[in-house]
């Protein structure tokens, strides 16, 4: 039964067995970027039908992925936000938005025009939900770096 355990040719195909799923998309660990511009259009599908826990379930998937660039990570969280909102969670919505501004806060490039952008939207976001909670004392501040970071970009 296991004479074939020796068998150099066994062994090669279960390497190459096993680099294949280390490699395969399916993988979460290896940042493929066809998997995951599918992935985000698939979630992104699925939100827009209203089909919001498969959105979940894909955008939760996408963060699983190690080699994410930090702008596309910050996206997923704003999207997660989005949709946790929509669901009527807004404590796991505004931490999601919350994670994006971390990761928005950190960026090698925080003047970029579009990065500058993207981090007044969330903080506009968070605030929206904030104030929908009535909490003011957390939404007003992050209203106001938002003001200050448009009319900075003007000057």
């Amino acid at each position: 039964m296991f004479d074939n355990y020796n068998n150099p040719k066994l062994k090669i195909s279960f390497i190459t067995l096993l680099i294949l799923i280390a490699c395969s998309p399916l993988n979460p660990a290896v940042a493929n970027p066809i998997a995951i511009s599918k992935l985000k259009l698939e979630a992104k599908n699925a939100y827009d039908a209203g089909k919001y826990q498969q959105a979940l379930s894909l955008w939760t998937r996408l963060l699983q992925h190690q080699d994410l660039k930090a702008d596309l990570k910050a996206d997923i969280h704003s999207n997660l936000a989005a949709l946790y909102r929509q669901i009527g969670k807004p404590g796991k919505a505004i931490s999601s938005w919350q994670n994006a501004i971390a990761i928005y806060r950190q960026s090698k490039n925080p003047h970029d025009l579009k990065h500058q952008y993207l981090l007044a939207a969330v903080l506009i976001d968070r605030a929206q939900t904030h104030n929908s909670l009535r909490q003011p004392d957390f939404s007003l501040p992050l209203l106001e770096e938002a003001i200050e970071m448009g009319a900075a970009l003007l000057r």
